[in-house]
C-alpha cells in the first residue's frame, strides 16, 4: 500500500468551485475501487456562519455508504478587505478501509490558490490517480491583463504586511508570463532581500530600474538594501537619484538624512530631515494613516542634529563600510 500527497500551486479556479473536484474524485475513486459508484443525488446544504469571521457550508453527493462530502469555508478579515480565505475540501467515503481519497483547493490571504490531493491505496493505482490528477489540473494558464493587475495588487499587499513568501510567489507567477515586467521584478527583489537574500534582491531591483529607470519605488527599496549593508555612499547616490525624479518624496528625504548622518555630513543630513518634515504625508499625525510616515522620526532627528551641531558633541553612529 502507498500513501502520497501532491500539490499544484498556483491553481486557477473560482471561489467555491466544487463540481470539477467531485467529478474528478469519482473517476479517481473508481481507479482505487472499481465498485465505487455513488448515487447521483445532492444533499441539502447545512450552513454555519459567524458574521465577519467565517461561513461554512456542508453538503454531499451520493448516499451512504458511498458518499462524497463537500465542505466549503469562506473566511473573512476586515483588514484584508473582506473574503480572505476560500477553502473547498472533498473526501470520498465508502472506499475499502485501507484506501483514502481527499481533495482540497485553498486560497488563503495573499498566497496563490493551490489544489492538493491525498490518496492511499495499492501502489500502482495510487500512481495512476496521481498521474491523472497532474494531467487534469496541472495545465498551462495564460493570465489576461486584468489577472496580471490583480496579482500585482496582491503582491504589493503582501509586501505591506511583510508576507514575503506570498509576495514572492505572486511576483514569480507574473514574471513567468511577463519576464520583463518591471513592477513584478521590483516586488520579487524586495521579497527576496527581506528573506535574507540581499545580493539577489539588489540585482533584481537593478534589473527593475533597467526596465524602468523612472521607478522611484525601486530606487527607494534599493537604497534601503544597500544602506542596511553599510554601503552608505551607494545608498546616498540611490536616494538622490530617486529624489531627482520625485523631489517631494517624504521617505526618500528621511532615509537620505539617515545615510548622510552616518557619513558624517551632519549639515546635509539636517537639511534632508527638514525636507522630510516639510513633505510629511501626515503632518498632524492623524490616527489610522497607513502609508509610509517617518514624520515623528524626522522631527526628532531635526531636534537632535540641531543640538549636536550647536554643541559640537557628536553621538555614536552606525559605521559605513565604504
Amino acid at each position: 500500500m502507498k500513501e502520497q500527497t501532491l500539490k499544484i500551486q498556483p491553481y486557477h479556479s473560482s471561489d467555491g468551485e466544487y463540481v470539477t473536484l467531485v467529478e474528478f474524485a469519482i473517476e479517481a475513486a473508481r481507479v482505487l475501487d472499481q465498485t465505487y459508484n455513488p448515487k447521483t443525488e445532492w444533499s441539502e446544504r447545512v450552513n454555519e456562519c459567524v458574521p465577519y469571521e467565517y461561513e461554512i457550508s456542508r453538503f454531499s453527493f451520493g448516499e451512504e455508504p458511498q458518499i462524497i462530502r463537500i465542505i466549503h469555508k469562506m473566511g473573512y478579515e476586515p483588514k484584508y478587505g473582506g473574503h480572505a480565505e476560500d477553502d473547498v475540501f472533498i473526501v470520498c467515503e465508502g472506499l475499502p478501509e485501507d484506501m483514502k481519497l481527499e481533495l482540497r483547493v485553498l486560497r488563503f490571504y495573499y498566497d496563490p490558490r493551490f489544489i492538493e490531493i491525498h490518496v492511499k491505496g495499492p501502489d500502482k493505482e495510487v500512481e495512476n490517480v496521481l498521474q491523472g490528477f497532474d494531467e487534469h489540473f496541472n495545465v498551462e494558464h495564460i493570465p489576461d491583463e486584468n489577472e496580471i493587475r490583480r496579482t500585482l495588487q496582491t503582491a504589493r499587499a503582501a509586501l505591506v504586511v511583510h508576507a514575503w513568501r506570498a509576495a514572492e510567489l505572486n511576483a514569480q507567477y507574473i514574471l513567468k508570463h511577463e519576464p520583463y515586467n518591471a513592477i513584478a521584478t521590483m516586488y520579487l527583489g524586495i521579497a527576496r532581500a527581506a528573506q535574507g537574500f540581499e545580493p539577489e534582491g539588489e540585482n533584481l531591483l537593478l534589473a527593475s530600474l533597467t526596465l524602468n529607470p523612472r521607478n522611484v519605488d525601486a530606487y527607494y527599496n534599493l537604497g534601503l538594501i544597500v544602506l542596511d549593508q553599510g554601503r552608505c555612499i551607494f545608498a546616498s547616490d540611490v536616494f538622490k537619484k530617486g529624489l531627482s525624479l520625485d523631489p517631494e518624496n517624504h521617505p526618500l528625504h528621511y532615509h537620505l538624512g539617515k545615510t548622510l548622518e552616518r557619513l558624517g555630513k551632519l549639515g546635509e543630513a539636517l537639511e534632508s530631515y527638514q525636507m522630510a518634515v516639510k513633505h510629511s504625508p501626515n503632518p498632524d499625525q492623524i490616527w489610522g494613516y497607513t502609508g509610509k510616515d517617518f514624520t515623528l522620526e524626522a522631527r526628532e532627528s531635526v531636534s537632535r542634529l540641531q543640538e549636536v551641531i550647536e554643541t559640537g558633541k557628536l553621538e555614536d553612529k552606525d559605521e559605513c563600510e565604504e
